[in-house]
């Protein structure tokens, strides 16, 4: 009886020690600019569930298609800058996380198409809309400055519910 269960208890360790093993299955961290250049090689790059941490500096604008959390090191010194264009910041997929940017000098700051997306201690100016929200549920902006956008700060589109404080 005793080897039965240590034979069984043997089985489950390896089996847990091969999905310990399985490739992708742990989400990575990412470093902007020391692993990718941009934001956007980062993104296409990442695989869903991963952290993408950007330093100081600023960059263009983002297609965020996967789920991810990205932060930014502080929305005083890490800026996403839309160049004057439609979106700095378009946001596609479920379940995202950004933080700690300063996003603007665009039609939309950040455009987003998709469920449960927390935006929090970001700085949105200077755009059209700070935050447009085209479709999507259960959304927070937390924390943020949204000022001297010249239609909305945030703009609920097809948002079912959205969270601001």
């Amino acid at each position: 009886m005793k080897g039965k269960i240590l034979l069984g208890m043997g089985i489950v360790l390896v089996a847990f020690a091969a999905i310990l093993m399985i490739p992708g299955s742990h989400a990575a961290t990412i470093t902007v600019p020391t692993d990718h250049a941009t934001i956007q090689q980062a993104i296409d790059n990442a695989t869903a569930g991963d952290t993408i941490r950007v330093y100081d500096g600023t960059y263009s604008s983002i297609l965020v298609n996967k789920t991810l959390t990205i932060i930014g090191n502080g929305s005083s010194t890490t800026t996403i800058d839309g160049g004057g264009g439609a979106i700095a910041v378009n946001i596609t997929a479920d379940n995202v996380n950004i933080t700690g940017f300063t996003i603007w000098n665009a039609t939309e700051g950040i455009t987003v198409s998709a469920n449960y997306t927390d935006i929090y201690n970001c700085t949105l100016k200077n755009n059209t809309y700070g935050v447009y929200f085209n479709t999507g549920n259960h959304s927070k902006v937390r924390n943020c400055i949204i000022e001297n956008n010249t239609k909305y700060g945030v703009y609920l589109g097809g948002e079912n519910y959205l969270e601001v404080y």
